[in-house]
């Protein structure tokens, strides 16, 4: 079976790159002789990392969308007429059933063919599918759509799908993800923007997020005391769009204050050390140590403070999550990560992914929204946690197992709609995805 992953996004996000390689490990548990091809933004930068995978990394046009090293008017006018060739070549392939002759540009090709020849396209999981970021959503439905073109049937694997401030781009989006085969949603959340999209109940399954397909069996966790006697704790942060805010800058200052006085209080009360981690490194401004080592900067106690640089896969950051004792986290994955690593997490949800996600594994009471995030907030929900700690990891035991195998369901989907399904294997025991009416 051939299978081609769209919409991803980079191995920088660390996140997406866990969302990348859980779908492929599910995929490979119910269809291990697949043939996996990943349409990539970044290119150069994923090649070597997803090479360890034996996945095939192609581009195309896409490949653009961050070569900085071109002007921004000149990437855009070489995308567009990529793009305008790619779907003329789908379309042809489509008509003559030939692969394209070996004239056509090799980057070009490559990916028309990993299209045209797949079995079934999945529409990698993630929360792009809204317009918080503007009109870059366009970029997904264009691989979408040329996926479409080409006559391969479309699986929309472990979707959060909105919100949209602008009614075009929502009823864009549902034109097209209404002529998807299927489209799995990984939190209820999302489930008013998919009805307004009016996309039919039989095309919808309820999921998770694939990078729970990660999870390789750890043993279950036990509640033990912090192991030097001090408490560690993990710590996310990102610079934020705040969409709604009046003043994003005076927003993005008033949230990083309130995680200033409560990591203060934690080195206070609590003699902690405290670990910033960095879940996502780029492409771009798009850094998190950058919001990190000013945060570090601001703490009193340096000697209790690491900035973790380092360009870590994501086993690598779950492993290191591992030997901490909780995570405040505001990138979504790394409380995902947390969870794996079977660490309870207070979460600052910044969109309702995140919310979703975290109610679906019966941690709902320990989200604050980023918006109304205060120090305040951040110390009571620690304390909380601290003092449950042992009934939270109880809970992460028993619900990361469930959402794994709920991960596994979801690549079963690809299997079933795919115009030549792989037979399946001893592996390949898993039930179907449950109904939305979960």
């Amino acid at each position: 079976m051939r299978i081609v992953i769209l919409n991803t996004y980079s191995w920088l996000n660390k996140g997406d790159a866990a969302i990348v390689l859980g779908t492929v490990h599910a995929l490979r548990a119910i269809a291990p002789e697949a043939e996996i091809t990943v349409v990539s933004l970044t290119p150069e930068i994923d090649r070597p990392h997803y090479a360890a995978e034996n996945l095939r990394v192609v581009a195309g046009p896409f490949g653009l969308f961050y070569a900085a090293h071109i002007p921004a008017g000149v990437r855009a006018g070489r995308f567009a007429g990529g793009y305008l060739a790619l779907l003329g070549a789908l379309l042809a392939s489509r008509l003559t059933r030939r692969p394209l002759p070996r004239w056509w540009p090799a980057g070009l090709r490559e990916v028309a063919d990993a299209i045209a020849e797949a079995d079934v396209a999945i529409s990698c999981g993630g929360g792009f599918w809204q317009d918080s970021w503007g009109p870059g959503v366009l970029v997904h439905v264009a691989q979408v759509l040329a996926a479409l073109v080409s006559g391969v049937p479309v699986v929309c694997l472990g979707q959060s799908v909105g919100p949209f401030r602008s009614a075009r781009l929502r009823a864009l989006v549902g034109a097209v993800l209404r002529r998807t085969d299927t489209v799995v949603i990984r939190e209820s959340e999302s489930l008013a923007t998919i009805h307004a999209m009016r996309i039919a109940p039989e095309r919808l399954q309820f999921g998770t997020d694939m990078a729970f397909a990660l999870d390789r069996d750890r043993p279950a966790r036990r509640a033990t005391a912090p192991r030097s006697g001090r408490l560690r704790v993990g710590v996310t942060a990102r610079n934020w769009s705040f969409p709604h805010a009046l003043d994003r800058h005076a927003a993005q200052r008033h949230y990083e204050n309130a995680l200033v006085e409560a990591l203060e209080h934690l080195l206070a009360v609590h003699d902690a050390e405290i670990v910033f981690l960095p879940q996502v490194i780029g492409p771009g401004n798009d850094d998190d140590r950058l919001v990190e080592r000013r945060l570090a900067a601001r703490l009193k106690r340096p000697d209790r403070v690491r900035v973790i640089e380092d360009d870590l896969a994501p086993s690598a950051l779950i492993e290191m999550l591992g030997e901490m004792d909780m995570l405040l986290a505001t990138r979504f994955h790394s409380a995902i990560f947390a969870m794996l690593a079977r660490v309870p997490v207070v979460a600052i949800a910044y969109e309702h992914k995140t919310t979703g996600i975290m109610r679906r594994m019966d941690l709902g009471q320990w989200i604050v929204p980023i918006e109304t995030v205060s120090g305040a907030r951040l110390i009571e929900l620690i304390a909380a946690q601290l003092a449950r700690r042992e009934a939270v990891i109880a809970t992460l035991n028993v619900r990361v197992a469930q959402e794994r195998a709920q991960a596994l369901a979801g690549a079963a989907i690809c299997r079933r709609v795919a115009r030549r399904p792989a037979t399946a294997g001893r592996r390949a025991v898993v039930v179907e995805g449950t109904l939305l009416e979960d």
